[in-house]
């Protein structure tokens, strides 16, 4: 599995900040990032750079695409169509003839639907033989996405589980979470690098829920704390 630290990620965002318009530590809540930077490994690991690509629920703007040079990017909104509901099974219609993808990726999908066991069937369906199938999910968070929110999150248990019941392999999965970073997820403020660092302007205190998560740094993984999670899933 790969495990990384603070200062790998850290490392990450000093080399790719300037690509992602300094979003990384201005913009993306740094659990996103967190992930981020395992993907990237997971890129060259697994051999993702060129691959045909399908984004389940997600756009063109998925910070994860500008780690790749995928050979197509395919889209499967339930925005923009309907039938892309991931409650309800995909017939034929839906699904190719020869399931073809090398990488299906639904991010900060799976707690806005009910069924994600049916869900993640959807999304096996597809990738081709031996191909990957990689979800991020928040473990705890807050009501959003009005009316389709259905969990405040998963732990990394019930998607290796749930990877197991589908009959998908799992390959890598992690997670983060910091005090800070959950107190201030579960009322909606998903705070960024530069938001999440020891306070120094008097003006800041006020984002913080308790007084005392002012002064600390919340970009350290705090074992026992998980706030978001990742896997990534092979069908074999």
């Amino acid at each position: 599995m790969i495990t990384l630290d603070e200062n790998d990620i850290a490392e990450f965002i000093t080399r790719r900040n300037h690509e992602y318009s300094k979003k990384l530590t201005s913009f993306y809540n740094y659990s996103r990032v967190v992930s981020l930077a395992h993907f990237e490994r997971m890129v060259k690991i697994h051999g993702f750079d060129s691959a045909s690509v399908a984004i389940v629920s997600g756009s063109d703007r998925e910070p994860e695409l500008h780690l790749m040079t995928p050979s197509c990017v395919d889209y499967f909104s339930f925005d923009e169509d309907k039938r892309y509901d991931l409650d309800k099974p995909w017939d034929t219609e839906i699904l190719p003839d020869t399931p073809h993808y090398d990488l299906v990726m639904a991010n900060q999908v799976l707690e806005h639907i009910f069924n994600p066991r049916q869900g993640l069937i959807n999304l096996a369906g597809l990738a081709r033989d031996g191909g990957y199938v990689y979800l991020t999910v928040p473990t705890i968070n807050c009501i959003h996405g009005e009316p389709y929110f259905y969990s405040a999150g998963y732990h990394p248990r019930f998607l290796c589980r749930l990877a197991e019941e589908t009959g998908l392999k799992v390959i890598e999965e992690g997670a983060w979470g910091s005090r800070k970073y959950l107190l201030n997820a579960v009322v909606g403020d998903w705070l960024t690098f530069t938001q999440l660092k020891r306070a120094r302007l008097l003006r800041n205190r006020f984002r913080f829920r308790v007084p005392q998560d002012f002064w600390s740094d919340g970009r350290f993984n705090e074992p026992g704390i998980i706030t978001d999670c990742w896997i990534l899933l092979q069908k074999v």
